[in-house]
């Protein structure tokens, strides 16, 4: 005779789409990954026996196609529990698995997972899975952690038409400005002069390339973009003493600037 146990059907959600403590992370940052089945809040009462038989971390990062685990405890009510942790080879993680792992362990067990030196590599999507013994299983909502790229601008590089130091009036120069950080950086050319300290932007648009961004890979293999815009002006008598300054914005707040101050230029 063939008996089917029905069990009452808990529905089960996720208090907190925290399941990481900080949104963005930068190089050897640090950041702690927690998976507590507490936070899975049922809509009835747990059965009688009913207990947590598999609870995971997991994410997709990178070029991955699917979630890889990281942490897996297995609390078994027969035998010690089976921990298993899959910390990547030369990183400085930590893993602590922790609660009951009896028949009462419904409400108490939790992964705990403290990354102590982040890259770029550890962007992506997380995930806290469980499953129960009456083989009902769930996940929490995705946690998307994002790279904080940093900006990197170099100096104001000045070529002349002449092609030496020297620079004269009427002579052709450029100024060429690079950054490296996320597609999205926006550049400004402003300037001072010797009648008047205060900054004002350089209107004549014609006189600056601004170069499409290009994907590259900075000194740690992260991806970023290199930004590169140009201003081309023949030299005035009034530019004698002129500072110039390149300003890179993300979105619209200063990150970065650099300057050049043009100085000695002989009349012809």
């Amino acid at each position: 005779m063939l008996i089917i146990l029905l069990l009452d059907c808990v529905v089960l959600s996720y208090t907190s789409d925290d399941i990481i403590n900080k949104q963005y992370i930068e190089h050897n940052d640090t950041f702690e990954i927690t998976c507590d089945i507490s936070k899975y809040k049922a809509s009835g009462n747990y059965p009688p026996g009913v207990f947590v038989s598999e609870l995971k971390v997991s994410r997709m990062v990178g070029n991955d196609y699917d979630y890889k685990d990281i942490a897996t405890l297995l609390p078994n009510i027969v035998v010690s529990p089976v921990k298993i942790s899959n910390i990547p080879e030369g990183r400085q993680w930590k893993i602590e698995y922790s609660g009951g792992y009896g028949s009462t362990n419904a409400n108490t067990v939790k992964i705990t997972v403290q990354v102590n030196d982040a890259t770029c590599f550890d962007a992506g999507w997380y995930r806290c899975y469980f499953l129960f013994s009456t083989f009902q299983e769930g996940s929490s909502t995705l946690f998307e952690l994002k790279w904080n790229e940093t900006i990197d601008q170099g100096v104001i590089d000045m070529d002349s038409q002449s092609g030496h130091g020297e620079i004269s009036i009427g002579e052709l120069i450029t100024l060429t400005c690079t950054a490296n950080g996320p597609s999205y950086l926006r550049t400004v050319w402003t300037y001072t002069n010797v009648t008047s300290s205060k900054v004002q932007r350089y209107n004549n648009k014609n006189n600056i390339i601004d170069f499409r961004p290009t994907k590259a890979f900075n000194c740690n293999g992260c991806r970023t973009h290199f930004h590169m815009t140009r201003l081309k002006f023949n030299l005035g008598t009034s530019d004698d003493g002129t500072t110039f300054y390149c300003s890179v914005f993300r979105n619209d707040n200063l990150k970065s600037k650099a300057h050049f101050k043009l100085e000695s230029i002989k009349s012809t």
